[in-house]
């Protein structure tokens, strides 16, 4: 029988790796074993090849290293590793008599570091994959537990569905950082908040403003899991959702949108069943809070005008000038050419963008997708 302390650490190593490695520590005593570890193969025609492996805290590392070795592990070969739907056991006397030189050099190795007697179990994780926990006995001490071979047998279905969420929680973690990537490339400030205005999430140019905008809030303190100044809060909470926010160091702009309803009620049950959750109980929402200050001008590149609107270099000079607030006269006087050449590039640029206005040029060049990105986390 598996013991279900076991059962929760392979379960667990979803979320903390670490657990993992106290799993195999507990299958290593069940079984009166010396080392246990677990392996993640890919299958192909030849081997199974190993793509990730993970040893109980008393195997020597050495012999752990010697594992990837797949092309001198007779105990890999495919030929002795047939497919099977269902939990299937490898020890050394079932393989093939001509592999048994090659196993007996191989386990000599193994034996320099303490490891005797083998046994292993595996299990097709999917298609390509087949995931399996290995036993070595100890040269002294005491042999395998009787039943190792019919516990390995249980335990694998486990560790296939362990696995299985640690691969769905690594998507989710994935996605989750691409997610926060994307934001931090954003220009505009944004943070989500939950009720008690604890930051959730915060983007690179919303960590730089809050810094920069007050004088008694640090950037080193606008991470996860701090907490926003109280007068900020307390304005969103109120419900003004577009607001005038004195930092301290200078006005900001803010506009705040409550970020779903967290439904009232036994936390733990709204988490395992949200489709059967009480209709029309909501409780305290969390935020999505975009900032902004007024000072500051709009971040837009000549260069990406260029390319968005298949202009020149010297039109798109002038697009950005206009755009960042600037007029016709400005823009001669920099670019040492005469009133009638910047008139004439300004009547080519609307020509090339279709605009009939100098507003609708600015309100254009502002528009761009390059305008709202940033290469700089």
């Amino acid at each position: 029988m598996v013991r279900a302390e076991l059962l929760a650490d392979f379960y667990g190593a979803a979320i903390d790796r670490s657990r993992l490695t106290a799993a195999l520590d507990s299958v290593r005593l069940r079984t009166n074993a010396m080392s246990a570890t677990f392996h993640l193969f890919e299958r192909t025609p030849e081997r199974l090849r190993h793509r990730w492996q993970s040893s109980c805290s008393n195997t020597p590392q050495a012999a752990n290293q010697m594992a990837l070795l797949d092309e001198l592990n007779p105990r890999t070969v495919a030929h002795c590793n047939p497919e099977m739907s269902g939990p299937s056991v490898l020890e050394d006397h079932y393989l093939p008599d001509s592999f048994q030189p090659e196993v007996r050099r191989w386990q000599e190795q193994l034996r320099s570091f303490g490891m005797g007697q083998f046994l292993a179990a595996r299990i097709t994780l999917d298609g390509r994959h087949e995931v399996g926990v290995a036993l070595h006995g100890r040269i002294e001490g005491g042999p395998l537990d009787p039943e190792s071979r019919d516990f390995l047998i249980d335990l694998m279905p486990h560790v296939r569905e362990a696995v299985g969420h640690v691969v769905r929680m690594q998507e989710l973690r994935q996605g989750q950082g691409h997610l926060l990537g994307a934001l931090d490339h954003l220009r505009q400030a944004i943070l989500t908040c939950d009720a008690t205005g604890r930051i959730i999430s915060i983007n690179s140019s919303a960590v730089r403003l809050l810094g920069k905008a007050c004088e008694s809030y640090q950037a080193s303190l606008c991470r996860p899991g701090a907490a926003l100044p109280r007068s900020l809060m307390a304005r969103v909470v109120s419900g003004e959702r577009v607001l005038r926010w004195q930092g301290g160091a200078r006005e900001l702009q803010v506009c705040a949108m409550p970020l779903g309803m967290a439904q009232a009620g036994d936390a733990l049950l709204l988490s395992l069943d949200c489709a059967k959750a009480p209709v029309g109980t909501t409780g305290s929402p969390g935020w999505v809070l975009a900032l902004a200050d007024p000072e500051d001008p709009p971040a837009v590149h000549a260069e990406d005008l260029a390319r968005s609107f298949g202009i020149s270099h010297a039109e798109a000079l002038l697009l950005r000038h206009l755009a960042l607030g600037g007029d016709l006269g400005e823009f001669a006087a920099l670019r040492d050419v005469s009133i009638h050449t910047a008139r004439s590039q300004l009547k080519a640029l609307m020509a090339k963008t279709g605009a009939s206005r100098q507003a609708e040029l600015v309100r254009m060049a502002l528009g761009t997708p390059g305008a709202g990105m940033s290469d700089q986390t």
